[in-house]
């Protein structure tokens, strides 16, 4: 299974979100090892956000920021994580450095020391899915619609996530209508067409579609992933995997819990959580399902971007 810097500062941490006053000490001690990348000349660090066992995300400003722009520093302890690790996340920071969707978290640089490895990346100063649980049926449309254009994208680059789930999924910020961005790409793999057969074992239990297990899948695992989250959203609760089956999750859908959610949110989930591969819909094919056209029409929707010139301007700076 792959390593991400996310799962290694520990996702409950970097949930927290709590920032709190960066140490003097500690300020030069991060630094002093990146200083052969010549970090220290390009940003200053501002606070901590988040501490786990195997690193720590720093809060950080671009120096040569006209508006102050301020990026998340994440940071790996090359002392106590393994060699196959450290290549592991290189791999992962160089597949997300290459994508550009408003809904995937961007990384822009790397820095390497004799102790630390760490990457830049976009700042998310909200929570998690998980943080702001239940949701209504119209959010959870609107959510649902910018995870699948996320999907949707990776998978004409020919790249499944193979790990979706609440915790990996941000908002960008405390507002209750912010945006939402899809982190850690720990188990991403680069495939060579959507129909190439996986067989290795990848993902969250709770999340992971059944023919994970039959060590034979596509990119369609990642629309049973999304299925999870949406039926997650609408319910509160995060589901058994047994609860799944066809004959399970109609009944489910009978119970009280599900009295206030409308007969097409219900189909929408069902189809996503069909156990047979062939017959469940695509990333394209879910986006244009009739319940999120009605609860987030297309024109509501935001565009895929091209690159901000914003970005291009202040990381192409030497």
């Amino acid at each position: 299974m792959g390593g991400s810097i996310s799962k290694k500062i520990e996702v409950s941490d970097e949930r927290k979100l709590s920032s709190h006053h960066i140490s003097s000490v500690q300020c030069l001690r991060v630094q002093n090892d990146l200083k052969g990348r010549s970090f220290e000349k390009k940003y200053s660090l501002i606070s901590v956000i988040g501490e786990g066992s195997m690193g720590t995300i720093y809060r950080v400003r671009r120096r040569k920021s006209l508006c102050g722009q301020e990026y998340a520093l994440k940071t790996l302890s090359k002392s106590v994580t393994c060699e196959v690790l450290i290549d592991e996340m290189k791999n992962e920071i160089s597949l997300i450095k290459e994508l550009d969707h408003p809904n995937i978290i961007r990384a822009y640089e790397t820095f390497e020391g004799g102790k630390i490895l760490g990457v830049i990346t976009e700042l998310c100063t909200g929570k998690d899915l998980h943080s702001r649980l239940p949701y209504q049926e119209k959010e959870t449309a609107r959510i649902v619609s910018k995870i699948l254009s996320a999907v949707q994208y990776l998978h004409s680059k020919n790249i499944v996530h193979r790990d979706i789930k609440l915790e990996n999924i941000m908002f960008e910020s405390s507002r209750p209508n912010s945006d939402i961005k899809l982190i850690d790409f720990g188990l991403a793999k680069k495939i060579l067409n959507k129909n190439q057969y996986l067989s290795d074992y990848a993902g969250t239990e709770y999340t992971m579609a059944p023919e994970v297990l039959t060590k034979a899948y596509t990119t369609k695992v990642d629309l049973w992933s999304v299925g999870v989250t949406a039926y997650t959203m609408m319910s509160g609760k995060i589901p058994s995997p047994k609860k799944f089956s066809k004959e399970r999750l109609e009944h489910v859908f009978k119970g009280e819990k599900w009295d206030d959610i409308s007969g097409s949110a219900k189909l929408f989930v069902f189809d996503l959580l069909n156990t047979n591969p062939v017959e469940r819909p695509d990333a394209r094919e879910a986006l244009q399902n009739c319940w999120l056209e009605h609860c987030y029409p297309t024109r509501e929707r935001t565009s895929v971007r091209t690159k901000s010139r914003v970005d291009e301007c202040i990381f192409n700076q030497n």
